[in-house]
């Protein structure tokens, strides 16, 4: 009985058990490796469909940042690509053997998701590897406002931030396939798929962001209507001059409504209770004031248009 992408419905071991594939290192017996990189043409990798779980193992070490590619790719139909993966430290240490063993399974899931490998090249000190060009644009998924400041990056670790108009731009990339992500605090991330020709450039890449509803800011997660304390905004004693550690606190805040420009605060603050209670109330109003001048000093705006998060300054 066969499947719908062309595979067996029903099959039996040991038929249907992965196959390693190995990649003789006899001629690297004196070569000086320094880097090196797989390349392999795949088809029919359908994780986000199936549920696969796949794990990729060179010479029994697991290759996570490999997983984390192949997890990401949606094929249908044998439709081939070519994605291109530099080899960890931890792996180039295991081109001193006689041989590399390649093993990719989902021991996980026990999902029957079929896949196929055309080939393999393993380059070796690769003084060239075939690159383009990435441009896009990320934006808010609902208001298709850009989201200037947003993250766009690749499997490799590379990341370049977008523009006030929400654009970016990714060179040197490998040719192939390659799994680009959009992120930005408070919103959901999104992944695309994206083939890139070598010398050419992807000019129509979108990514579309969620509000998620919730940001984080000190390993704290916020949201609308929370309180924020501010426990190291400190002044000199009957002043509202900022001492060095408020400025230091400030500036995560500052940082913080920088990278989320859709977040509106309250500012509210307290003194001691020692003096009369009208001094303690101007004193309080003028710090908070010295705050926020502080902040839109900083880059912050006056006002924001979204979710809105009480801080308190405390002494």
């Amino acid at each position: 009985m066969f499947g719908s992408d062309g595979y067996t419905g029903t099959t039996s071991r040991p038929a249907n058990l992965p196959q390693s594939i190995s990649i003789p290192l006899t001629a690297l017996k004196t070569v000086k490796v320094d880097s090196a990189a797989l390349q392999l043409f795949i088809d029919d990798f359908q994780s986000p469909s199936m549920k696969s779980k796949f794990q990729i193992k060179i010479n029994g070490l697991r290759f996570t940042e490999a997983e984390k590619m192949i997890s990401r790719i949606d094929q249908t139909g044998p439709i081939g690509k070519l994605i291109t993966l530099r080899l960890t430290p931890e792996l180039l240490q295991k081109l001193g053997g006689d041989s590399l063993v390649i093993a990719i399974d989902d021991p996980v899931s026990k999902v029957g998701d079929g896949f196929a490998i055309d080939f393999v090249k393993l380059l070796i000190n690769p003084r060239t590897i075939y690159k383009g060009t990435i441009r896009g644009k990320i934006i808010d998924m609902d208001t298709r406002e850009p989201i200037p400041g947003a993250i766009a990056s690749v499997e490799d670790g590379r990341s370049v931030i977008a523009d006030a108009e929400g654009f970016f731009t990714m060179e040197n990339i490998p040719a192939g396939l390659n799994i680009v992500k959009g992120s930005h605090a408070g919103y959901s991330s999104q992944l695309k798929q994206v083939d890139v020709v070598d010398g050419e450039t992807n000019e129509n890449l979108e990514l579309e962001l969620k509000r998620s509803g919730k940001l984080n800011f000190n390993n704290q997660t916020l949201q609308e209507g929370d309180q924020l304390v501010l426990n190291n905004i400190q002044f000199d004693v009957n002043s509202a001059i900022l001492k060095p550690a408020g400025k230091a606190e400030l500036d995560k805040l500052a940082a913080f409504l920088r990278q989320n420009m859709q977040v509106e605060i309250q500012l509210s603050g307290h003194t001691s209770s020692e003096g009369s209670a009208a001094l303690n109330r101007e004193l309080s109003l003028k710090r908070v004031r010295s705050c926020k001048d502080y902040l839109v000093a900083k880059g912050t705006r006056m006002a924001g248009s979204a979710s809105a998060a009480l801080v308190r300054i405390c002494r």
